[in-house]
């Protein structure tokens, strides 16, 4: 008998963040217009077909972070067709010539409640605040959903000239709908929460608290990280599964039955 693997156990009909950082956390993601439609344009023609829904993102200097909801377990799928051909379209337009990738595993966290999800949102959205890059999270130059997106219609977004052949299979532009997650259940309190999601989203970042703005160096105006880190360099924690912090031991619960 096949043994479902962790990725379909964990991901299948679960709303995720997801993030990675560029190799030696180098600016290889400097925000311009070139690098959002590259995002949007490759989750556009990927996400769909795999049934996954996208719910915001937002792309920082040298890393990345989104919340998705993965219906059908291919989310594997979708951050392999996303990687891949990022890397390779702004290695072909900005001349790189090593890994555009830290080795380093994507980080997929598991969010176990509506309010975890709008956590995670928030979190997403105000990267650049918390990085002390702009003072508002509209402010950033580079790929940053609003809360309003996720009632307006789908984004239109062409093809990138770099890399992609003009009489390739990848269709000339795509539609990237961000929508507003699903509750975990059919409870009364899930449903309602999904209505008010895009106003309490943007009450939560108006009234962000100037404490959560992280303090960072700076070089010649530019920051020299985006995320506070250990002394080694490296990430403290890598968690799984995403709870608030009074619901641990249910958290280590949904891990042992995983």
């Amino acid at each position: 008998m096949r043994v479902a693997s962790a990725w379909h156990r964990i991901k299948r009909f679960g709303t995720c963040l997801v993030s990675r950082r560029c190799s030696e956390r180098r600016f290889f993601l400097r925000p311009d217009n070139f690098v959002g439609q590259v995002f949007l344009y490759v989750l556009g023609c990927t996400a769909a077909l795999l049934g996954i829904h996208l719910h915001v993102a937002t792309v920082v200097s040298n890393h990345y972070h989104m919340c998705v909801t993965d219906t059908r377990g291919w989310l594997p799928r979708l951050l392999a067709q996303l990687h891949r051909l990022v890397a390779l379209v702004v290695k072909a337009e900005r001349g790189i010539p090593e890994n555009v990738w830290s080795t380093d595993k994507t980080s997929i966290v598991r969010l176990e409640t509506p309010e975890d999800v709008l956590a995670a949102m928030v979190y997403v959205r105000m990267q650049a605040v918390r990085a002390v890059l702009v003072e508002r999270a509209g402010d950033w130059p580079g790929l940053s959903t609003a809360p309003r997106q996720l009632l307006e219609p789908a984004v239109r977004v062409s093809r990138p000239t770099a890399y992609f052949s003009p009489s390739g299979r990848k269709p000339a532009d795509t539609s990237v709908p961000f929508t507003i997650p699903p509750g975990r259940d059919a409870r009364p309190e899930c449903r309602a929460w999904q209505q008010p999601a895009p106003r309490r989203l943007g009450s939560l970042l108006v009234n962000w608290p100037a404490e959560a703005r992280q303090t960072a160096p700076t070089v010649s105006g530019q920051l020299t990280r985006c995320d506070p880190v250990e002394a080694n360099g490296r990430a403290r924690i890598d968690p799984g599964v995403g709870v608030r912090q009074e619901r641990s031991s249910a958290a280590s619960e949904v891990r042992r039955k995983d």
